[in-house]
């Protein structure tokens, strides 16, 4: 690097001139020891005229350049150029002096001999800082290029408006930036201590939003400031609840025009609080005459959405009511539900989040039934569900009575289904034979022969036993798969389904996925089996369908079996394929003929 006070030493012109030069060129000045690149030095020589020796002209630019910019004493022996960004206020002296770069102390003695007694030498740097000051009106004297005491006044005064932290009357790097700028410098800069107003209601009312038992939000309306809101702050019973960034509220703020609010959580039911909101600007000036409100929180029943229904599937002595996601929600805490059938309250099993199995005190007749839930909160409040209303007939009961009118008189007509001899199956029944169910999953029905001759000799081997046919794909209950054709002692497959001794349902073909499985234990409710029970289960093995083709369903059966202390019995002793003895001509009826004791 080459000093810029050497090479205008070298060059025989001014430092300002240098500077001047490189500002033109972009080159990057540092005050006040400013230096260049070697190459930069060259460009900046082709510009001058190399001179070898001072002339009376060079010896006064180099002079001038000393005095304005590398910390030398001025004529009255005041420094007009420091580091005002420096801690110390000592005097510098460079340490690596040569004859070519020389020391204040000799740079002094040779002022002093070239100084004639009364005449000052005019320092075009401190002109034009004399020019800025006397532009500002901090200076009311001529530019007379001496650093005199009225100009070290002028200089201290522009530092302190332009909000500098050193006070000092010396023009280093920062003050030079600054008194460029001119007036802007110090017009812009707020002083530390000049705002003492602070935010100004306009609007003293407070909103609340979403208001339930347990949290809401607080809105303010309009606060203006001078010079900027910071902070919002919101205060519950005069204790500081929430702190909000207002910083784009600039000089005005409201909840409506910054869409900024408070929220407020973790209230107690039926319990009255006080809400204030204050306002603070940067300098630390805060609202007076806050807004204030005070709100009484009240617990709100559950709320039922009619988007979402209930549905209900008759299935003889019972039914499957389907409560979905969303359908009831509650402000504190969902408790529990009640089921009412026809006015009377029925008990029920839970078999998933959604799903219950409901046992109804039903009355005797068939035609239409009515259903509603009353969903409780953990306080005790609830809230009636939309009314559901479904069939009960002969196709959806085993028995049942028909009413029927004839003028004035009403008769009733009791209609009976054939009873099998021996016992039909009563799933979740507590006798250890009861609890002995069987599972087959098949896709298609091929062409198995004589399956109402199989399913006599299964049902009237095994009467009890539930019987679940779960289809990957396809439709389970469609007279492809057969149903249609079993019956047994005059109990067809659809009797049973409605009497919820025979069950139906499509699952996904999940390919090992777990995103796709299907939950069949869930699915056939066999959370009611006690520990000890066992499942029989088939799975078809044949063309298209494969124990593959339902793995990860078949892998969370197990796992919930196992939980359950429930045993998966493979008919045929095939524990990983699962392949029943006639599933290979998609036989979904006779592998489950043996006992399972």
């Amino acid at each position: 690097m080459v000093e810029v006070y050497k090479l205008s030493d070298e060059l025989g012109v001014s430092s300002i001139e240098i500077i001047s030069i490189m500002k033109k060129l972009g080159m990057p000045v540092e005050l006040p020891n400013p230096t260049v690149s070697k190459n930069d030095a060259e460009i900046i020589r082709s510009k001058f005229n190399k001179r070898r020796s001072f002339s009376s002209k060079n010896l006064s630019f180099f002079i001038s350049a000393v005095i304005s910019l590398t910390l030398i004493l001025s004529i009255n022996g005041e420094k007009v150029f420091a580091n005002d960004t420096a801690t110390t206020t000592q005097d510098t002296e460079y340490a690596d002096s040569t004859p070519s770069e020389p020391t204040a102390d000799s740079l002094l003695a040779f002022k002093k001999n070239i100084v004639t007694t009364s005449v000052a030498i005019k320092d075009p740097f401190t002109v034009m800082v004399q020019e800025k000051l006397i532009n500002l009106g901090l200076l009311n004297t001529s530019a007379t290029g001496v650093n005199d005491k009225k100009t070290q006044e002028a200089i201290m005064s522009f530092q302190e408006k332009a909000g500098l932290k050193k006070i000092d009357g010396m023009v280093g790097p920062e003050t030079f930036s600054k008194l460029l700028l001119g007036k802007a410098a110090y017009t812009t800069t707020a002083s530390p201590t000049s705002d003492s107003k602070a935010p100004i209601w306009g609007d003293t009312q407070l909103k609340f939003m979403r208001v339930n038992g347990t949290y809401l939000d607080v809105l303010w309306g309009h606060v203006t400031d001078e010079t900027g809101i910071d902070k919002m702050h919101l205060y519950v019973d005069e204790e500081l609840h929430t702190t909000l960034n207002a910083d784009e509220c600039l000089a005005s703020c409201s909840s409506t025009t910054n869409n900024m609010r408070f929220a407020v959580t973790n209230l107690t039911v039926n319990t009255s609080y006080e809400f204030k909101v204050v306002a603070c600007d940067k300098a630390g000036n805060c609202s007076v005459d806050n807004p204030t409100a005070t709100l009484t929180t009240v617990d709100k029943p559950p709320v039922w959405n009619e988007h979402h229904p209930l549905t209900v599937t008759p299935m003889g002595t019972r039914l499957d009511l389907n409560i979905p996601v969303g359908a009831v929600s509650d402000d504190i805490e969902f408790s529990y539900y009640e089921v009412y059938v026809n006015g009377a309250l029925s008990t029920f099993r839970t078999i998933s989040d959604t799903r219950l199995f409901v046992l109804p005190n039903y009355d005797t007749h068939c035609g239409p039934q009515e259903l509603y839930v009353l969903a409780y909160d953990s306080i005790g409040q609830f809230s009636k569900s939309p009314v559901v209303e479904f069939t009960r007939n002969l196709m959806t009961s085993l028995e049942c009575s028909v009413a029927t009118s004839s003028g004035s008189a009403t008769t009733t007509t009791t209609t009976t289904t054939i009873v099998p001899t021996g016992k039909l199956a009563d799933c979740g029944d507590s006798t250890t034979s009861a609890n002995r169910w069987v599972v087959s999953v098949i896709d298609e029905d091929s062409s198995f022969g004589f399956p109402n001759t199989r399913w006599n000799s299964f049902r009237g081997s095994y009467p009890d036993r539930c019987f679940h046919l779960l289809g990957p794909g396809v439709s389970v209950g469609s007279i492809a798969l057969k149903t249609g054709q079993l019956s047994y002692n005059g109990v067809s497959w659809a009797d049973e389904v409605t009497a919820g001794t025979a069950f139906q349902y499509m699952v996904n073909r999940d390919s090992g996925n777990i995103s796709n499985r299907s939950d069949w234990w869930d699915l056939i409710g066999a959370d009611v089996l006690p520990s000890g029970a066992k499942i029989a289960l088939c799975i078809d093995n044949s063309g298209s369908m494969t124990v593959g083709t339902v793995q990860a369903s078949l892998d969370l059966f197990e796992q919930k079996a196992a939980a359950a202390g429930v045993t998966i019995f493979a008919p045929s002793g095939g524990n990983i394929t699962y392949s029943c003895n006639g599933m290979g001509s998609e036989d979904w009826i006779f592998g489950h003929i043996v006992a399972m004791n």
